[in-house]
């Protein structure tokens, strides 16, 4: 038997080395991110660099002896569709159903099959939903690789203090992975991107967490550790739509994409803001929220309307300033890798 420490000294060389040869398949076959009118980038960089989650939830599953099936089976289904989505654009027809299979897989892992006919429906759009929020809010350098830390730093504090009963490893190893892939993405030019399998493979992670923290405590008061990417992805929804745009489409509307797109503010610092931000509400809920078991409904209603009133006035007034500056000063450059 490996001892846990020896492992983990192991994993980051592993996922290194890992790294280093996904760089060569990548360059050979070309599986490249080219900049368009979309992006916030403006330099051809390797997609697909995320695979590295999936060499890590291969680790994860060897040495539990594959104890959780139905996550693995979902996990390497969302994440092989995601992957070949890198490689070349796959149907919609295809990647949402191999979506909705997977995380009906990751639900009936952590319920056990215990739900009412009308909750399987609820879960399953409500998970489909945030693994792909969790995508749509991959655009810049290291957002997806320090807004994970934080989230799998708390879960792998929640596990130390037994409120979230799960392997220590599934969470550790992840964390080991998503440092090291740091290492290539989270810097003023990205070495690599994370791509679909990178973002998916992640949320779907992200996902199994939070719903198991959901489930044993039969609380949805921890949906709120992705409050951050949520209130972004849901009220861009909502603004696309008022503005009679197709919300299927890629765009560059997001409150992060302004900030370094159109706002020319640096990659890393706007990931580390979302980061912090989540941090901070994290901190709130688990100290504060949780202790005092608010009725649910309410709270999530106090939540939402909290975020509304400060991200409307706040993307609003970025949104204007940005205009100003275009109107005096000419378009701003991202300063994107």
């Amino acid at each position: 038997m490996i001892e846990p420490y020896f492992l983990y000294s192991l994993a980051p060389i592993l996922f290194a080395l890992g790294m280093v040869w996904y760089f060569k398949i990548a360059n050979k076959y070309q599986i490249i991110d080219k900049p368009n009118g979309r992006s916030s980038h403006i330099k051809p960089t390797v997609r697909g660099g995320g695979i590295i989650f999936v060499l890590a939830m291969l680790l994860v599953a060897l040495l539990q002896g594959f104890d959780l099936p139905y996550f693995v089976i979902g996990f390497f289904g969302i994440s092989l569709i995601s992957f070949l989505d890198d490689i070349k654009e796959v149907s919609k027809r295809w990647r949402l159903g191999i979506q909705l299979i997977s995380l009906t897989l990751l639900i009936y892992e952590i319920t056990q099959g215990d739900l009412e006919w009308w909750q399987w429906g609820l879960f399953v759009i409500l998970a489909m939903s945030c693994v792909n929020f969790y995508n749509f809010m991959d655009g810049v350098n290291g957002i997806t690789a320090f807004y994970s830390l934080v989230f799998l730093g708390f879960c792998l504090y929640l596990q130390q203090t037994g409120e979230l009963v799960v392997a220590e490893e599934l969470i550790v190893i992840p964390i080991l992975a998503v440092l090291v892939f740091s290492f290539f993405n989270a810097r003023k030019k990205a070495l690599c991107f994370a791509g679909d399998v990178g973002s998916i493979s992640l949320a779907f992670l992200v996902v199994y967490l939070v719903g198991l923290l959901c489930w044993q405590h039969q609380d949805f008061v921890y949906i709120w550790m992705l409050g951050i990417y949520g209130v972004d992805a849901i009220l861009t929804i909502i603004q696309r739509i008022i503005l009679g745009q197709n919300i299927l489409q890629g765009h560059r509307l997001h409150l992060y994409q302004l900030m370094a797109n159109e706002g020319a503010m640096p990659h890393i610092r706007v990931s580390a803001i979302y980061a912090m931000l989540q941090a901070v509400l994290n901190l709130f809920i688990l100290g504060y929220l949780v202790p005092h078991e608010f009725d649910p409904v309410l709270l999530n209603i106090v939540m939402a309307l909290f975020f509304i009133s400060v991200y409307t006035p706040i993307k609003y007034g970025f949104g204007k300033k940005v205009e100003r500056g275009v109107k005096n000063h000419g378009k701003p450059q991202s300063v994107a890798g």
